[in-house]
Order: C-alpha cells, then structure tokens, then sequence
C-alpha cells in the first residue's frame, strides 16, 4: 500500500491516472471537512439543522417536547434528556423535566384533588409551575402544555388544571413582586381523558371482551369461514 496519508490507493494502481484522480478528489474532500459536523451525537455543538433529525431518531417529536421547544437551546436540552424521558415516563420527575427543558422553571405537582369523589379524586392531579422570560402563555400554548403533560403523566392519571406562577420586577423600586395567573384548562371529562370509563367487579358487567379496559376503542373483528 502507498505510504502516503493522502493517498488511499494501492501501489499497483495508484499511478493509473483516472484513479489518481478520484482518490486525490476524495482526499481534498475528507480534509475540508470539519471533525466537528461528524459528531452528530455531540447535541452541544451539532449543526442547528440536525436538530429535527436526531428528535425523531430519539422519538422526542411533536408534544413529547420538541415541538414546544422554541429556541436552539430548548431544543437540544430535550434531545438530549430524552433517553432519560422515556425510562421514566409516567413519572412526576418526567412531566417535571421536560416542562424545565422547554422553558418552565419548574413544576410542582399536586396529587389528589378533592373534588367529592373518593372513588376518583386519588387519579386527579394540577400542576403549578412558574413562567420564564422566554414562556408566553396564551390558549395555544396552554393547551400545548396540556398534551406534553398527558405524554408523560401516569396513564391512570387526570389533568385537573395548570396554574402558572409570574414574577413581576419593578423598575422603579426595583422591587420583586409575585403574581399567580390561572388560566382555565378546559379539560374533557376524566372518562374522554383516560380513554375507558370504570368497570367495577359487582356483577353489573359480563366480562366476556365486550368492556374496554385500555386506551385504545379500536376494535379487530375477524371472521373465520371453513372452507371445503
């Protein structure tokens, strides 16, 4: 083989002149390429137009956080969180870290909201979370947050409401002020929410496959015909 680090080309051929050619092309073009833009996994310093890809690859598109996320860096801290994300999802760390990762400053969950209902208020839960200086909070966004939140929650669990904390700073006096914002989360009822309605072993039901246990209302019905 030629000793040279530029040639990659065998002895034997490398004075052919089309292959010399080719190889010094292919040279000239792997050296004018930055280590850096190889890296692709290295989320701090990727290329910004990576960024959708390595979301899907990592399956963090749309409401599991990175279609909330509005800049660069939100963007790349979800990525970069999602392995993690997934381990714990159904969890109150996960809801908690990626509501941080797309620009909340935190979240505080609230478990077993009375509302007069034993049989259902453990399943119910509000979050109350502070807004940052890049978070604006209007009904698409609040209803946005709502989806990320049901991508993370326990599947047994219903979003009750979301309270949203925000500093004011007073110029003048240079003061800090706090204020809470509640917005309405219009929520479906809890049923349309967790996807099933309750079924309870008193007799009322025969369990014979015809009451929906899960999420999913889909249905498969096969029929088998013998045929001679």
């Amino acid at each position: 083989m030629s000793q040279n680090n530029n040639n990659i080309l065998a002895d034997s051929i490398s004075n052919v002149p089309h292959l010399a050619a080719f190889d010094a092309m292919v040279a000239q073009r792997m050296n004018d390429i930055e280590i850096e833009n190889l890296l692709v996994y290295v989320i701090d310093t990727v290329s910004a137009s990576a960024l959708p890809t390595l979301a899907r690859q990592f399956d963090i598109e749309g409401f599991r956080g990175y279609f909330l996320a509005t800049t660069d860096e939100q963007r790349r801290a979800i990525i970069k969180q999602a392995i993690e994300l997934k381990r714990y999802m159904g969890t109150v760390w996960s809801i908690r870290q990626a509501m941080i990762a797309v620009g909340f400053q935190d979240a505080t969950l609230v478990e077993g909201i009375d509302t007069g209902d034993p049989a259902t208020d453990w399943a119910r839960f509000s979050i109350e979370t502070t807004i940052g200086d890049t978070i604006s909070i209007d009904g698409i966004a609040e209803s946005n947050l709502a989806k990320l939140i049901k991508e993370y929650k326990p599947v047994r669990s219903y979003l009750e409401g979301i309270s949203y904390i925000i500093g004011i700073n007073d110029v003048l006096s240079d003061t800090k002020l706090s204020d809470e914002l509640n917005i309405v989360y219009e929520a479906p009822t809890m049923d349309e929410d967790l996807g099933y309605i309750a079924r309870f072993y008193n007799g009322d039901f025969l369990h014979d496959g015809s009451q929906k246990y899960l999420e999913s209302h889909d249905s498969l019905e096969i029929t088998i015909i013998n045929l001679p």
